[in-house]
């Protein structure tokens, strides 16, 4: 959920189950879904001393300039981390506008389709190759060359592929010039965008 208000204050959160990818429990009690973070966050879950929260990796944010926020934004996904780098990368960085940073090729995570949860990623980047990270195939094939002669293992797949490790990545950003705002989100996630003024 991301919000921005006429006088360009933002807030950007993020509610998740934070389990494998479409469950491994399914348990409901009284309403509330029971999360299993422990089938896949071994490491970190080892981290931790008795009765500390457990890892949420999500990963809410906000840019501002001149003590004004400009972008607020959040991600959910297997492929979280590379949709939020890439879009804040796109549009603070290179200054692209969100739309266009949003509709570019994407990054995904490591290939799941070695088996059907996050906890064949994890036993798969313990082994001893370097997994494919999954690119979509609107990437030129002189990026992907580039990208394999650098030493990156790049497997390219359709952005309609329903096995992609997806990341979700919406934002919602203020023109620090004219002070409209504008909100969008990357393909195939839930929930609409919505101007409202």
């Amino acid at each position: 959920m991301l919000a921005v208000d006429a006088e360009g204050d933002v807030a950007a959160l993020c509610h998740s189950i934070n389990t494998a990818m479409w469950g491994t429990t399914g348990i409901v009690v009284d309403g509330i879904p029971i999360p299993d973070p422990a089938a896949f966050q071994q490491r970190a879950l080892a981290r931790l001393a008795p009765g500390e929260h457990l890892p949420m990796p999500l990963e809410p944010a906000f840019a501002s300039r001149d003590g004004r926020p400009v972008l607020a934004c959040s991600s959910i996904g297997v492929g979280l981390h590379p949709a939020t780098g890439l879009g804040l990368h796109r549009t603070l960085a290179l200054g692209q506008p969100l739309a266009a940073a949003i509709g570019a090729p994407l990054v995904h995570d490591h290939d799941i389709v070695v088996g059907d949860s996050v906890t064949s990623v994890i036993a798969h980047r313990d082994g001893p190759a370097d997994p494919e990270r999954v690119v979509d195939d609107r990437f030129s094939p002189a990026c992907l060359a580039a990208a394999r002669d650098a030493g990156h293992a790049v497997m390219p797949r359709s952005a309609g592929d329903p096995t992609l490790p997806r990341g979700f990545w919406g934002a919602v950003s203020t023109d620090p010039d004219d002070g409209g705002h504008i909100g969008a989100r990357t393909p195939f996630g839930q929930g609409p965008v919505r101007a409202v003024r």
